[in-house]
């Protein structure tokens, strides 16, 4: 199995992939970030950096891929082309997480729940653009379970505690912003909208 893309979701499905028995090459944009995770240890992950040869190597035989590289405001690069696929085996699965945004994949387009599947160069795809939608009734009870730890933080100490929080459980808040009194603070997403933008430790300071 190849998975494009080392970040939350690509690692987390590199990892059940793993845990399933399969061998799993994970191809990383950024592949420094990703030499020390401990996924890669764990769960016995290939982790390659992204390059024509790396990407021939990774296919060739392979039975799926997922592509999970997801890029804010912009469309997803193309990183597995068209005739990187013909190295697949016949008959695999090819699934991208970010396919409402283009998807990494040249061959991916949107689907829907009620019609998910296309047949292309062989290969199964799936192009569903909320996939979680497949048992909402799970996945909100896991978003919930997971936004649950932030909600309480930021009612206790209020916003400037809740962005300077910093713990096992409420990490990494400050980069959770969006917006903040007519300004954008995602700056990919203010740049691709041509909005009013100010950083996040801009506004902290100001708090």
């Amino acid at each position: 199995m190849v998975v494009v893309g080392g970040g939350v979701v690509g690692l987390e499905a590199a990892k059940v992939l793993s845990l399933m028995g399969a061998h799993v090459v994970v191809l990383e944009l950024n592949y420094a970030k990703l030499q020390d995770h401990p996924y890669t240890h764990l769960h016995h992950l290939e982790v390659l950096s992204v390059h024509e040869e790396n990407i021939l190597y990774a296919l060739e035989g392979a039975l799926g891929l997922v592509g999970a590289v997801l890029q804010t405001a912009t469309a997803t690069p193309k990183v597995i082309l068209k005739r990187h696929l013909a190295r697949m085996q016949k008959g695999g699965v090819v699934v991208d997480v970010a396919c409402d945004l283009g998807g990494c994949i040249e061959t991916i387009h949107q689907t829907s729940h009620s019609n998910p599947l296309y047949l292309q160069e062989g290969l199964l795809h799936y192009g569903v653009p909320n996939m979680p939608g497949v048992v909402a009734r799970s996945s909100s009870c896991a978003y919930s379970h997971a936004s649950a730890p932030y909600l309480l933080h930021f009612l206790q100490h209020g916003l400037k505690g809740f962005l300077q929080a910093n713990t096992p459980l409420v990490a990494n808040t400050l980069g959770g912003l969006s917006a903040y009194q007519g300004y954008l603070t995602q700056e990919g997403i203010a740049r691709a909208f041509n909005l009013p933008y100010k950083s996040p430790r801009e506004v902290l300071a100001q708090l």
